[in-house]
């Protein structure tokens, strides 16, 4: 029976998380290991014991909780709730607060000390502000305070609330993998009402330029079945001429829906070249001027369809290029080797490679060192 009861305890006493909004079909459920249904906050004051020994002084400060825990109810996503906490200082010195960073830490929970230093017999205010735009889940933060009350050292902020969002997106994110100048890449997206509001999508808000987007009402073919209300088609499309690397942001659907406004749709992937070359830029570090020194790089095709490296040169005085095919159409090495007698001084060249691709067909690596009279430095350089 005590281990029943102790696993019931670690149970309820388990801090719970927050989430961001991710939605399908009626009714929120998780698609990441970070989403949840529902999300409760939960901001409770708890007094932090003193330690043995340590007596109140009434001629130095005294923290007094006057309000021990905020419930903010049921909200949907939207403008950022506030949870209010007073503490008095019954004692006879100023008493300092300090709040410090939530526990666990999550973005867009803050909290303020008004008032402080207090003073003897006067009041300070901590407000705890939740943005909950983008959050949906069940999840408990906690907010320390550190005084200069000897008897009571810490507090500690609780506060609860249930953000239930009303718009939902499906599937409710967009995330892309593809390979630059290949094609437009576009994603389909149902925005609805879990309430069955009627409602209009006002504009779309794209995190990158070459991240299209547009909407219509569904039409009848494109509705969810068993959806009452409004429902609206959103695609966002991403341009082949985008920019390589990562994907990240929001797309940001603006509604006239008279509880929630916006629904984020998270956007994430990577573009990748056509052609990727290790490294992207040849840093030979120093290098004895009185020696030849050579160096490798690596070229990946990524493509849809295979290539071949035609040719390779590099503009440093005396050097040779040689192409090595690792796998037919897709990988190869380029060996640049360069005689011994450059000048002291930095290295400025460039290797080209010259590609059967015509979405790439030119590859330009900057090479970049110096030259040194004198050096340890080893014959191949770096």
């Amino acid at each position: 029976m005590r281990r029943r009861r102790n696993a019931a305890r670690a149970v309820l006493d388990a801090p719970r998380e927050f989430h961001y909004q991710r939605r399908v079909q009626n009714s929120p459920v998780p698609s990441f290991r970070w989403a949840r249904a529902t999300l409760a906050l939960a901001c409770v004051v708890a007094v932090v014991a003193p330690p043995l020994g340590v007596a109140a002084d009434d001629a130095g400060p005294r923290a007094v909780l006057t309000n021990a825990e905020q419930k903010l109810g049921v909200v949907p996503p939207g403008p950022p709730v506030t949870a209010t906490f007073r503490i008095d200082n019954t004692g006879g010195a100023p008493l300092t607060l300090t709040p410090g960073s939530p526990m666990p830490f999550v973005a867009g929970v803050t909290s303020t000390v008004e008032n402080a230093p207090v003073p003897p017999g006067g009041a300070a205010t901590v407000a705890v502000r939740i943005e909950t735009e983008k959050l949906a889940g069940e999840g408990t933060v906690r907010i320390p305070i550190t005084t200069n009350d000897p008897a009571t050292p810490k507090l500690e902020l609780l506060t609860t609330v249930e953000v239930k969002p009303l718009l939902v997106a499906d599937p409710g994110y967009a995330r892309f993998n593809v390979v630059q100048k290949e094609r437009d890449g576009t994603i389909a997206q149902k925005v609805f009402s879990t309430d069955g509001a009627t409602f209009k999508v006002l504009s779309l808000e794209s995190p990158a330029a070459a991240l299209r987007t547009s909407f219509h009402e569904a039409t009848a073919e494109e509705r969810r079945e068993g959806v009452t209300g409004s429902q609206w088609h959103v695609d966002v499309t991403l341009s082949q001429d985008a920019p390589v690397g990562a994907l990240t942001g929001d797309v940001v659907v603006v509604t006239d829906h008279p509880k929630q406004s916006r629904v984020h749709i998270p956007i994430s992937g990577f573009v990748r070249p056509v052609f990727a070359v290790t490294p992207p830029d040849a840093d030979v570090g120093s290098i004895d001027g009185s020696r030849p020194f050579r160096f490798t790089l690596d070229v990946k095709n990524f493509a849809t369809e295979t290539s071949a490296l035609e040719r390779a040169e590099c503009d440093l005085k005396g050097a040779a290029v040689e192409i090595l095919p690792v796998t037919e159409g897709r990988a190869w090495k380029v060996r640049v080797s360069v005689p011994e007698g450059l000048p002291p001084g930095p290295i400025a060249g460039r290797v080209r490679i010259f590609t059967s691709s015509a979405k790439a067909p030119q590859l330009d690596v900057p090479v970049r060192g110096r030259i040194v009279e004198k050096s340890s430095a080893p014959v191949e350089g770096k």
